[in-house]
């Protein structure tokens, strides 16, 4: 593997193509550049560029490698941006509200009973102050507002970290609900996909 902080322009258009057509191809790019430097690939948003999703490698030591940055600044001059992940929002879940309370079984437009076992105390008393049992079976809907909770370092009512993602995503999986995770936030807390797995996550935000 290369040196990321020491990888050119060139030895990069030997794995993800010439430079000029980088722009616009920022999930690509950023799983071609794995074929060079050890890291994985993470998808969300670089605040402020209101343009769309975006893909970026996050480096063993949290820091980013966006080789198709420049393509919300200037697409004519292709640039590798090192720096710190501040810019950088996984999942869109620093910009997405608290989800408030979970639905009821009531509130819900699908009634499929869906057990999903949640060990987390503290989204048990989350879901608990909704008034729903953690114990029981949740319905489509409810287990959707779960899979939904923005993945926050440090949260509050309807929010989860990190570690309660895991349990929460785990669990989903295993119910037979994988679609019902948004696809960034999956690869972000699961890694088990081509790109992501065996790669050491280093939380830089928290």
């Amino acid at each position: 593997m290369i040196d990321p902080d020491k990888l050119t322009i060139a030895e990069l258009e030997t794995a993800a193509g010439p430079a000029e057509t980088w722009a616009g191809r920022c999930h690509e790019v950023s799983c071609d550049a794995l074929k060079l430097i050890d890291g994985r690939v993470l998808r969300g948003w670089l605040k402020g560029s209101m343009v769309g999703q975006h893909s970026w490698v996050e480096l063993p030591d949290g820091r980013v490698f966006d080789a198709t940055r420049h393509q919300f600044f200037d697409r004519d001059k292709p640039e590798i941006w090192i720096g710190p992940p501040g810019d950088y929002d996984v999942g869109g879940c620093d910009v997405q509200e608290p989800m408030g309370r979970m639905p009821t079984r009531a509130d819900s437009r699908n009634p499929a009973e869906i057990l999903i076992p949640i060990a987390d105390r503290e989204i048990r008393i989350m879901m608990e102050m909704s008034g729903v049992d953690p114990d029981e079976p949740l319905t489509y809907d409810q287990v959707s507002w779960l899979a939904h909770l923005p993945v926050k370092a440090h949260v509050g009512l309807g929010q989860m970290n990190a570690e309660q993602a895991r349990e929460v995503y785990g669990a989903i999986v295993a119910a037979g609900h994988r679609a019902l995770i948004p696809i960034d936030r999956h690869h972000w807390i699961l890694g088990d996909v081509e790109g992501y797995e065996g790669k050491e996550w280093v939380d830089a935000r928290s």
